[in-house]
């Protein structure tokens, strides 16, 4: 076989300097600061030095890392004196001014710091010169305006500005910062050198103030100087949303290694991941799809490419087709035993050209033979060309074989969606009399689908994306009665953006851990901008909208918008994280779930190298270890796959109260069977099982006082236990 070039294990180290030990740094979020409680505290006069390691996520305009702005802020001269981040938001700067409009003078760095990198920044002025030095090394010098205002009238704060009410003003710093110091001399580069990354014993000549920022819990940041310039976390002595959080230093180490595959050149365009076993070997092989862009006034069908795995994310090129294998515009795909004979099959929709007059084109099954070979199999489907913009299977009649939904949005014959029946064998009925024939029929046109027993009733329901310009307000649910007939359940939230925007795409998970299944839609709006909306199951058929759990602004612009939106537990703590990407993008997007579905923006943990157009995003276990691993398509002709490598270490307020009560599950890890114990004020009420995919694999409202799950592969698992009183989430591992 050919073999594909293959770069292991790629490991980029996020810490290239040296920094004082210590536990705990402190995060902020952009909107969020530590303030002295008196302005009186730390006015500095003509000789200073401040200093800070700071970690940026992001880029951060204007931020402030430390120091005393001006009042009010946006007046010239705009600053005090501040140890701060410049328009970009990359570049540090050390501006001072005299508090006198006109006297605004910055010393810049020329160049960009790394985000995702601790950073050692420092500002001195002496001898009327102002300095910034960077790890380190002097980047820029300006003569100073004079001497500092010696009133300033506002706290000094950290991460963000501040005025003389102790509220915070721009700019917030996005990012963790450490080992804040200030000294009343302007230390020399050999001073900052010798103490920069060695934690300090306090009593240090010259220092005013010094804050290890070393807290795990807390309203007050402690100075370690003998001066007791302690700061508030926030703005008041009680929490709220200004308040930075404790954040583990552990957890800035890198997260993934990486593993890089070299596709051959074509003359057309990767465009699409699809994960199967397709020789029934128990691991996971890619087909990647492709096509030609922009189409040519006759469609050219272009062959899938197949990748066998090897084991250890090793993966060379292989041949498994019989019969045609070559496709115009692969949309979607979906994977099940069709044929009811133990190994995976493949259906692709295939819309074909993507201009006008839309002529459509015809889908493919795939079954696996014996062989492990993909035969297709154009006598068991309907041989009728569409435009199938969306596929998904289930068991939709409760018969035991797979039925495969086929989403049709328009084309030049008006082909509209239908149901695949499965007789068993693999062989399928076209069926369009078994949900509304307004969506059959095209007057009311979704473009994506997704099956998920939304009402926990143990059958298929199905939820429909509508198309963008549609004029159709909300995206749909139709409910399955057990017997694969579908009727609309009640309506969902309205879609993000208005009845002009659409759904592309969706996921549906318990993203809370409530038992009940939640949905994240990829909407847009004329594939220039888009969002992902999140809606939670209230459990009685209706869902709330908490889009606001997650913090995103993904731009305006060409291919703003989301294809494919891939989830499951990247960090180990027990919830369904999020992963995506802009089609063609240039950095993925990650999310952690920190519990009851709301999200934390951590794509500064994924740093993908080398890559040029994500175009596919696919979660899986591909090295059977029993994690996920993300596999990222590219329009440079590679896959880059991120493994983990590092568990996250939970912080203590990353669990709610409920989650550290009295409940006991042993022996962990285990065999074949483990045992519940549960607080005695306390009823059993549910407990369910859900793989590191997110996917949930076994559930029961019954209790035992032992478990027997011993058909489970070995692996780690999420269980969730629901009583009376409390929910609780728990890692069991299977040995």
């Amino acid at each position: 076989m050919k073999k594909l070039s293959l770069v292991a294990s790629v490991l980029f180290l996020s810490n290239l300097y040296a920094q004082p030990s210590q536990t705990y740094c402190q995060n902020f979020n952009g909107s969020q600061v530590f303030l002295s409680a008196s302005a009186a505290t730390l006015n500095l006069d003509n000789s200073f030095t401040m200093e800070a390691w700071i970690y940026l996520t992001e880029s951060s305009p204007y931020a402030i890392i430390a120091g005393k702005v001006n009042h009010p802020r946006g007046n010239d001269p705009f600053q005090n004196y501040v140890l701060a981040l410049d328009p970009t938001g990359l570049k540090p700067e050390f501006v001072q001014t005299t508090g006198i409009s006109g006297s605004y003078i910055r010393a810049t760095s020329p160049t960009n710091i790394a985000v995702n990198t601790w950073t050692h920044v420092s500002a001195t002025l002496g001898a009327s010169t102002m300095k910034l030095y960077v790890n380190g090394a002097l980047v820029a010098t300006q003569t100073s305006p004079g001497n500092p205002n010696s009133n300033t009238g506002v706290p000094f704060s950290i991460g963000m500005g501040a005025t003389p009410s102790f509220q915070t003003t721009c700019c917030g710093l996005k990012g963790n910062i450490k080992q804040v110091r200030v000294w009343d001399v302007a230390r020399t580069v050999t001073e900052i050198n010798a103490t920069k990354d060695v934690n300090l014993i306090g009593n240090e000549p010259n220092l005013l103030a010094c804050y290890p920022m070393n807290e795990s819990s807390g309203q007050t940041l402690m100075d370690s100087s003998s001066n007791n310039n302690n700061l508030l976390r926030g703005i008041t002595s009680g929490t709220e949303a200004q308040d930075p959080t404790p954040f583990l230093e552990s957890n800035l180490s890198p997260l993934f290694s990486y593993t890089t595959i070299t596709l051959p050149t074509i003359t057309s365009s990767y465009e699409d991941l699809y994960v199967i076993d397709f020789n029934n070997d128990t691991k996971l092989d890619f087909l990647v799809s492709s096509l030609k862009w922009p189409p040519e006034d006759t469609a050219t069908e272009v062959p899938l490419q197949a990748f066998q795995n090897n084991s250890l994310l090793n993966f060379t090129a292989a041949s498994p087709f019989v019969g045609l294998s070559s496709m115009v515009h692969p949309r979607d795909y979906t994977v099940g035993d069709f044929n009811s004979d133990g190994k995976s099959d493949i259906f692709i929709a295939d819309h074909g050209k993507d201009v006008t007059p839309f002529p459509g084109q015809v889908n493919k099954l795939f079954l696996q033979n014996s062989s492990g070979q993909l035969v297709n199999s154009p006598d068991n489907i309907s041989s009728v060309p569409d435009f199938s913009h969306h596929t998904a299977s289930a068991d939709i009649d409760n018969d035991g074989d797979l039925d495969i939904y086929v989403c049709n949005i328009y084309n030049e014959t008006q082909v509209g969606p239908y149901f695949l029946v499965n007789n068993g064998a693999g062989n399928f009925t076209k069926v369009t009399t078994n949900f509304p024939a307004a969506i059959a029929n095209l007057n009311s046109v979704y473009m994506a689908s997704r099956f998920a027993d939304i009402d926990n009733d143990n059958d298929k329901d199905l939820i429909l994306g509508a198309f963008d310009g549609s004029g159709i307000a909300k995206d749909l649910i139709l409910l399955n009665n057990g017997l694969g007939v579908f009727t609309a359940g009640l309506p969902l939230p309205n879609r993000y953006g208005s009845a002009t925007w659409g759904t592309v795409g969706l996921v549906a998970k318990d993203f809370n851990n409530d038992g009940w299944v939640d949905l994240l839609m990829s909407t847009l709006y004329q594939y220039q901008t888009c969002q992902l909306q999140l809606l939670l199951n209230n459990q009685n058929g209706t869902f709330t909208d908490a889009t606001a759990n997650i913090t995103q602004n993904w731009g305006t612009g060409n291919n703003k918008w989301i294809k494919w939106i891939e989830t499951g537990d990247f960090n180990n703590d027990g919830f369904i994280d999020i992963v995506c990407s802009l089609h063609f993008g240039s950095a993925p997007k990650l999310y952690f779930n920190r519990g009851n579905a709301v999200f934390e923006d951590a794509s500064g943990r994924i740093t993908l190298p080398s890559v040029t157009g994500i175009v596919s995003t696919r979660v899986a276990d591909y090295d059977t270890d029993g994690t996920a691993e993300i596999a990222f398509l590219c329009a440079n002709n590679k896959i880059v796959i991120a493994k983990k490598i590092q568990n996250y270490v939970l912080n203590t307020n990353d669990f709610t109260s409920n989650q550290i009560e009295d409940i006991m599950v042993y022996p962990n890890p285990f065999t074949a069977n483990f045992s519940i114990k549960i607080p005695e004020n306390e009823n059993f009420k549910s407990f369910t099982i859900f793989d590191t995919l997110g996917k949930k694999i076994h559930a029961t409202s019954t209790f035992q006082e032992t478990f027997s799950i011993d058909h489970l592969s070995n692996g780690m698992y999420i269980i969730n236990i629901e009583t009376d009183k409390n929910k609780y989430t728990k890692k069991i591992i299977k040995n």
